[in-house]
């Protein structure tokens, strides 16, 4: 199903996209709005990192606690692979929302805590959508042979992003100033985040409706 090969890529690019883009403006915005040196700067990337393994705990949990048991109950049925995307669709909601507290905290000048708390919350959503996307695209792909180019693609353009948007990112927040130049990445994480629920709701009717999985089907009997 090209238009979820499509979609997904360009949301996990997105938000790795942003992710670098964080990192060419952290200076600028630490040194603006709190006048932080360089040695206070590089400690706010501990958000960052203190996020990610916060959205590896989620997950675990999320696979103890919801996903095992639903396996083991419905262990005879075929289960919809648009089930990996619950974790997509609590990390999506957790990516806007950060932006927009990064931005309005930073703005306000509230207590630095704040935009760190931003960070980790950000990176938290970015690492669950990510993982979330891989295994989806793992079980929607793999007895097709095919989700080795799905994942390349997707790798292959994550990184054409992510090297793009630092480019322009430090003059974006200094021609915008810090709070619109995070809201508005923040309403296009809006728009983007509305996709784990779209294919969660009619993914399997579009993949009936896709003419590759009619053939593969057809093949395979």
């Amino acid at each position: 199903m090209l238009i979820s090969r499509i979609s997904f890529s360009v949301y996990v690019a997105f938000n790795l996209a942003l992710l670098y883009s964080f990192f060419a403006a952290f200076e600028y915005v630490w040194l603006t709005s709190y006048h932080f040196t360089e040695h206070h700067i590089g400690l706010t990337f501990l958000g960052i990192a203190i996020g990610c393994v916060f959205g590896l705990v989620l997950l675990i949990v999320l696979a103890v606690v919801h996903t095992k048991p639903y396996f083991a109950k419905h262990a005879n049925e075929d289960i919809a692979p648009e089930f990996r995307l619950i974790p997509a669709m609590i990390g999506g909601c957790l990516l806007p929302c950060s932006l927009f507290l990064y931005a309005w905290a930073s703005y306000y000048k509230v207590h630095w805590v704040v935009p760190v708390l931003a960070e980790a919350m950000f990176a938290c959503g970015n690492f669950m959508v990510f993982m979330a996307v891989v295994v989806y695209f793992s079980d929607v792909y793999t007895r097709h042979g095919v989700v080795a180019s799905t994942l390349a693609a997707n790798t292959l353009l994550r990184y054409i992003l992510a090297s793009a948007f630092p480019l322009f990112s430090v003059q974006m927040f200094q021609k915008l100033g810090v709070q619109w130049a995070a809201s508005l990445l923040g309403f296009l994480s809006i728009v983007l985040a509305c996709m784990p629920f779209v294919f969660y709701r009619w993914g399997p009717a579009l993949r009936k409706r896709s003419a590759y999985f009619r053939s593969m089907l057809q093949a395979e009997q």
